[in-house]
């Protein structure tokens, strides 16, 4: 018999996730992206940011405004972008 297909989470393990998803909402909610973007001189720092938010499931909107930020930064003359 296979008791470990069988085995339930403990109330521990999902009080765990819970709190775990919890602050996961918390820190996403808390970040201002755009603020974070447009205190950013380096066009690959904001790639980075990019990838971030988009990893982040942030609206679209979001990853437009960083993406022009770094458009623009890269007419001024850095390096290339996305």
């Amino acid at each position: 018999m296979d008791l470990a297909a069988k085995k339930r989470s403990s109330r521990e393990e999902m009080e765990k996730v819970l709190r775990a998803d919890e602050v996961a909402g918390i820190l996403k909610a808390e970040r201002d992206w755009v603020k974070d973007a447009q205190e950013m001189t380096d066009v690959d720092k904001l790639r980075m940011l990019y990838m971030e938010a988009k990893a982040a499931d942030q609206p679209q909107h979001i990853l437009k405004h960083i993406e022009k930020l770094a458009k623009d930064k890269l007419r001024l003359g850095t390096s290339s972008i996305m």
